[in-house]
């Protein structure tokens, strides 16, 4: 597999950026039925090469120019990786220590760039809230802000 995201990296300029397809194209490509039998790793690989990589939007070719990727760069790709190898959920101290702590001191590097006052920091008085999905700290911030605009406006 990972020869063949490299031989993806290396060749991905030659895909068109934009896919060329119709709605419900794979569909007709697809059995209606899940493969009763396994199917060789080389086939899933064949099948991805003709059917997936011509008909997807490369969001990474240095030909697309219409947004930029903030999902992805090498070293966010390498991490990854070394992330599903451990495939350690990080949720809270207790399930994962190292991967907690180690999120905790690179926040702090993070506040030190920007930087915050230490009570911002996990190492400060202060520190900060580890939360275990986007949503929550979506939910924490629009809070927040109601919080804010109602002490504004003296409610």
């Amino acid at each position: 597999m990972v020869d063949f995201i490299v031989d993806y990296y290396h060749n991905i300029e030659n895909y068109p950026v934009l896919s060329q397809v119709e709605s419900g194209y794979l569909c007709s490509h697809l059995s209606e039925m899940s493969p009763y039998l396994l199917e060789s790793f080389d086939d899933i690989v064949r099948d991805v090469e003709k059917d997936i990589i011509p008909r997807m939007m490369h969001w990474l070719s240095p030909n697309f120019f219409a947004f930029f990727p903030a999902t992805m760069s090498s070293v966010a790709f390498v991490g990854e990786m070394l992330c599903t190898a451990f495939n350690s959920i990080g949720f809270n101290w207790l399930v994962c220590s190292a991967a907690m702590e180690l999120e905790m001191v690179v926040m702090d590097w993070l506040a030190n760039m920007i930087k915050l006052p230490k009570s911002f920091m996990f190492s400060g008085t202060g520190g900060g809230v580890m939360q275990a999905t986007s949503s929550e700290v979506i939910l924490c911030t629009l809070i927040a802000a109601r919080d804010r605009a109602l002490e504004i406006i003296g409610v």
